[in-house]
């Protein structure tokens, strides 16, 4: 199967795809971290450990 991709070329569209892109993942991390049959308590300390991680990776 051969996929062709057109990615956005003007700087307004590029910022609109990495959004998308972000709000994808979102929901993806959401939808994982539902299905762990862990307390909330533990689900939201995951969160915020993957959070922190990010932070540490942006500086």
């Amino acid at each position: 199967m051969d996929i062709i991709m057109h990615y956005p070329k003007t700087e307004q569209g590029k910022n609109e795809l990495h959004k998308k892109v972000a709000e994808v993942h979102v929901e993806a991390v959401d939808r994982y971290l539902a299905q762990l049959p862990c307390p909330k308590a533990q689900k939201v300390a995951i969160l915020r450990s993957v959070e922190e991680e990010l932070r540490r990776e942006k500086a």
